[in-house]
């Protein structure tokens, strides 16, 4: 499933109690505490960060499901686990990891994930990216009218920042706005170390707020939903919340691009 999200889903797409009761000691003082003592790490081969990080995205992700089908987060969380682009080695994850300097626990305080395209085998019923199963702009693909192949192109999803990093004294001093900023800053390194030149993200109104507070260009591409397809439109009712309420949009990210 796919949903970005701050903490309001791939198709869609544990060292979880012991992350949950390190993270149940952790304390965040200050905005400043937390400018001052996080990090950008791309986690996908910490095996303990990213079960912690699955379980982050299934409670975020359960929250936007329609009440009317009643998903539990261990549901959702097999969905998430159970990864398409993961499992093909396409996904990285990247986590804001803060330590409380008194205690000297460390917690993930926000995500991204960028999935990178690749060439599509004839006979494949993939896409490069997740966004292509929801979504078809009216004008056709960015990167086929500009030439791209397809393992040129890259996707921001799964974006979160924790319930008490977007705080009004957090969102005052700016936090929020500057963990996205770093988030996106070490995606797109990422995205570029494996060639990618074009970046797009589905995002609801409240996240392209945050995106334009952070500094990062955006520009809208004009697409519906594909409605029309089976697993689409489970997913869309599913987590109805999101595909529905929120009304997201798809995005390409002009800056993101390496310099040629």
């Amino acid at each position: 499933m796919k949903l970005n999200l701050q903490t309001p889903l791939k198709r869609t797409d544990s060292m979880n109690t012991a992350l949950s009761d390190r993270r149940s000691e952790a304390s965040i003082a200050s905005p400043e505490s937390i400018i001052q003592n996080t990090t950008f790490v791309d986690i996908t081969d910490d095996y303990c960060w990213m079960e912690r990080a699955r379980w982050l995205t299934a409670e975020a992700y359960t929250a936007l499901a329609n009440p009317a089908r009643e998903l539990g987060v261990e549901e959702v969380f097999e969905t998430v686990s159970n990864d398409f682009y993961e499992q093909r080695g396409r996904a990285r994850t990247i986590a804001a990891l803060t330590t409380d300097p008194e205690t000297d626990v460390t917690e993930i305080t926000g995500l991204v994930r960028v999935v990178i395209g690749e060439r599509s085998e004839r006979g494949e019923d993939t896409y490069p990216i997740d966004a292509m199963n929801f979504v078809e702009p009216l004008q056709g693909w960015p990167h086929e009218q500009n030439g791209l192949p397809e393992y040129q192109i890259a996707e921001l999803g799964r974006f979160l920042i924790i319930e008490k990093c977007r705080t009004p004294e957090m969102r005052r001093a700016g936090v929020p706005a500057w963990l996205t900023r770093r988030l996106y800053d070490t995606a797109v390194t990422v995205m570029r170390s494996r060639g990618g030149r074009m970046l797009y993200a589905i995002m609801p109104p409240y996240m392209t707020r945050l995106i334009h507070q952070a500094g990062i260009r955006i520009q809208e591409i004009e697409s519906r939903l594909r409605t029309e397809d089976p697993l689409a439109a489970r997913v869309f009712d599913e987590f109805s919340l999101y595909w529905h309420r929120s009304s997201p949009k798809l995005y390409e990210w002009p800056d993101a691009a390496a310099p040629l």
